[in-house]
């Protein structure tokens, strides 16, 4: 992913003028976001921020690597994570790290049996690893993703 340098030093300095990351104005990252995107570094923070990753963590009845070990998904959902895996961007995720995205795919679809797996969602979650999320940081985006951006 390649990011420019004009970008970064935007970000640098309005970090540095609010006195730390946790201090920029929401006024000033909607500009900067508006104007220029977001580098990757600030993502990483941001990101899990405002989709509430902690939050849903401490109120999940289950955790991610729990989750991963569920025995109990239907066949045609495996049949339909197992399809779609190869089918995922090759820019997004390598082959080599597919066991790393039907673990999540897995767990997502234990996590919210009544949706199974739906297609797409191997997008979403190559996406998040792409960036350089940890699986169970992925894990939790997605569900924040699936719960308040996805319509029903």
């Amino acid at each position: 992913l390649e990011e420019s340098a004009a970008v970064h030093e935007a970000w640098q300095e309005a970090v540095e003028t609010a006195g730390g990351l946790t201090s920029v104005d929401p006024a000033v990252l909607e500009d900067l976001l508006a104007e220029s995107g977001m580098p990757l570094k600030y993502r990483h923070y941001f990101w899990p921020q405002w989709l509430g990753v902690r939050q849903r963590q401490l109120a999940a009845k289950i955790g991610f690597e729990d989750l991963c070990q569920v025995q109990a998904i239907e066949e045609t959902v495996l049949w339909e994570i197992d399809a779609d895996i190869p089918r995922t961007r090759e820019e997004l995720v390598t082959t080599s790290q597919h066991p790393v995205l039907r673990s999540v795919l897995i767990a997502l679809s234990a996590y919210q049996p009544a949706v199974g797996y739906a297609q797409g969602m191997n997008q979403i979650v190559g996406l998040f690893l792409k960036l350089g999320f940890e699986p169970a940081e992925t894990f939790w985006m997605t569900v924040a993703v699936m719960e308040e951006l996805v319509p029903q």
